[in-house]
Order: C-alpha cells, then structure tokens, then sequence
C-alpha cells in the first residue's frame, strides 16, 4: 500500500507540474522585474544559458512543469538513497 500512496503522490505532482503550472502568472518574477527596471535583462539572457528558460521547454510550459518534477523526484530519491542505504543501517547497528 505504501508503494501505491507514493505513486499517488508522484502522479499528482506531474499533474500539478504539467497542467496546473499552465496557469501560471505571465509577469516576471521579483529578480527579472528588478534586472528590466534596471536596464540589464538582456545581458543576463546573452551570458546565461538556460535549459527551461522562461519555465518553457520546447516551448511549452507543462513540459518544463513535467521535467522539473520529474528531476527534483530523481534527485530526492537519489539523495534518499544514499542516507538511507543498507550499508548506513548496518554502520549504525554495530
């Protein structure tokens, strides 16, 4: 049952990532707003690169909704893996 509340969880997160992020507020953010009033958003978009910029991926918003959820589940669960791995278990018992 515990494998399916995460599956759950999981599903909802790329729904919330993939339909609901289409929703999202077109304005800029706090720092884009700040480097437009200040006359260096442009210089920011020549030097840096940006696999999602503007939270789009190939042009769309929920695809960039879907691999961000889909790479901070990966790195969690990575991160989760390594704290928590049986060789740790077996270092604390003993």
């Amino acid at each position: 049952m515990k494998k399916y509340k995460w599956l759950g969880l999981l599903l909802a997160s790329f729904v919330v990532g993939g339909v609901i992020s289409l929703g999202a507020s077109p304005s800029p953010d706090g720092l884009e707003y700040i480097a437009g009033t200040q006359g260096f958003l442009e210089l920011g978009r020549v030097v840096v690169w940006a696999p999602m910029l503007d939270y789009k991926l190939f042009g769309t918003q929920s695809l960039a909704g879907i691999a961000g959820v889909g790479l901070v589940f990966y790195f969690l669960y990575l991160i989760g893996r390594l704290l928590y791995s049986p060789r740790l278990r077996e270092e604390k018992r003993g």
